[in-house]
């Protein structure tokens, strides 16, 4: 029987995409009306040209993360603005080190990927793997429907924290 199953998360945004949004904005103001003083009435095409960077600019700070179970691969795809799609990561469950709840400490030597809509919070789990010859982490925060499914690719590797469970 295959398995199959997808989940989306939307990154919250934080205080750097605050900031960008905020820069961005600012920078376009401030274009704008050097244009306008200097071209005048010339200046239209440019003007535009330069908001259009900037709605450009501020909604790739719109972030989705799908995470994808088909069979035992884990594929983990970052969508950006609803119109940029990019594959970040494909694991084969099978080949994993371990799977658990994430705790507060981070071992080192390790390349952590975060594909969790705020950070480590409750929820958030964590794959071990070995991918090149390096140890990497994958911080992402899974339904409850995923996370069986991947319990039954890999049963002996993945722990579920108690409230986890269904009922």
């Amino acid at each position: 029987m295959d398995i199959f199953c997808e989940y989306m998360v939307k990154r919250k945004k934080g205080a750097k995409e605050i900031f960008i949004t905020a820069s961005v904005t600012f920078a376009a103001i401030l274009i704008t009306l050097l244009l306008f003083g200097f071209l005048g009435q010339l200046s239209f095409v440019f003007i535009c040209v330069t908001w259009y960077g900037a709605w450009w600019l501020i909604s790739r700070n719109n972030i989705e993360f799908e995470y994808i179970v088909t069979a035992t691969i884990l594929d983990i795809d970052k969508i950006m603005a609803k119109r940029s799609r990019k594959r970040i990561l494909s694991v084969d469950l099978k080949e994993i080190s371990s799977c658990s709840a994430v705790s507060d400490t981070l071992a080192e030597n390790i390349k952590v990927i975060d594909a969790t809509p705020n950070g480590i919070e409750d929820g958030v789990y964590a794959i071990d793997f070995d991918k090149n010859g390096a140890r990497n982490r994958l911080l992402f925060k899974p339904n409850k429907k995923m996370l069986f499914e991947i319990k039954k690719a890999s049963p002996s590797l993945v722990t579920i924290r108690p409230e986890d469970i269904e009922e």
